[in-house]
C-alpha cells in the first residue's frame, strides 16, 4: 500500500514471423500505430493528453512471435488508463496522418540501423543462424515499409488481437475480486474470433559454423556466440 501502483500486460500469439515477406515491418508498425494512432472514439492527440493527465504509461510492441501491450498507473487512475488500452486493442483508429509520421520514423531507423555495433552484431547473427530469407532472420527495408497501407494494419489487428489469443497478467496494490470485476466490465464487449496464424517454414539446421567478422570504423566491438 506504500506504493499504490498497478501494472497490467497482455501477450498475444502474433508477431513478425507471421507477416508477409513483402511487407516486413508490418507487425511493428501495427503495434506502434495502435498506441499512437488514436482510437475509434479519440484522436491521437486526445489519447496522448488523456494519458499525460493521468500520469499513465501505455506501450505496445511487436516481437518475433508475440505482440505485447502494457499499462502502468497509480491505483486511482488505473481503471481509466486500462479503458484507454482496451480501446487501443479493440478499436484502433490508425490515423492516416500519424501513419505517415511513423512510416518516416521507421525508415529513419532502418537507415541508421548499421550505425550501432550491437545492432550490427544482432542482425547479422540472426541472418547467419536462420538465413536471410527465414521469417526469423528477415529484415524490414524501405521497400517493404513503403508497401504497407492502413488496410494492412487493420487486417493484422483484426486477425490477431482477440481475447482468446491473449494471456493477461496484473500486479500491484489491488483486491482480487474488485480487479476481476473491473476486467470483466472493461473487456466484456471484446469479441472472440478464430485465430489461425499463417504457417511458418521450419528452421533449417544449416548454421555456418565458424567466426564471422563485420568490420566497421568504430571504437566499440560487440560479440555474439550461439547456435
Amino acid at each position: 500500500h506504500e506504493l499504490p501502483l498497478l501494472d497490467a500486460v497482455f501477450y498475444f500469439k502474433a508477431g513478425a514471423i507471421f507477416e508477409p515477406a513483402e511487407k516486413a515491418g508490418l507487425a511493428s508498425l501495427t503495434t506502434t500505430m495502435m498506441r499512437v494512432g488514436g482510437t475509434e472514439e479519440s484522436t491521437p492527440d486526445e489519447v496522448d493528453e488523456a494519458l499525460e493527465f493521468r500520469a499513465a504509461e501505455v506501450g505496445l510492441q511487436a516481437g518475433d512471435d508475440m505482440l505485447s501491450a502494457s499499462v502502468s498507473a497509480v491505483k486511482d487512475k488505473f481503471p481509466e488508463a486500462l479503458r484507454l488500452l482496451a480501446a487501443m486493442l479493440r478499436a484502433p483508429r490508425f490515423d492516416p496522418a500519424r501513419l505517415e509520421v511513423e512510416r518516416a520514423r521507421a525508415l529513419e531507423e532502418i537507415r541508421r540501423r548499421w550505425d550501432d555495433p550491437g545492432t550490427i552484431a544482432e542482425l547479422n547473427f540472426r541472418r547467419l543462424v536462420y538465413g536471410a530469407s527465414s521469417p526469423w532472420g528477415r529484415l524490414a527495408d524501405a521497400d517493404s515499409i513503403g508497401r504497407i497501407r492502413r488496410e494492412d494494419l487493420l487486417a493484422f489487428q483484426r486477425t490477431f488481437i482477440h481475447p482468446n489469443n491473449a494471456v493477461m497478467g496484473v500486479a500491484g496494490d489491488f483486491e482480487p475480486r474488485a480487479m476481476k470485476k473491473l476486467l470483466e466490465e472493461t473487456f466484456r464487449k471484446w469479441p472472440q474470433a478464430k485465430v489461425t496464424p499463417p504457417a511458418v517454414p521450419k528452421i533449417k539446421d544449416e548454421v555456418p559454423v565458424g567466426v564471422h567478422l563485420v568490420a566497421r570504423p568504430f571504437s566499440q566491438s560487440h560479440v555474439e556466440i550461439g547456435h
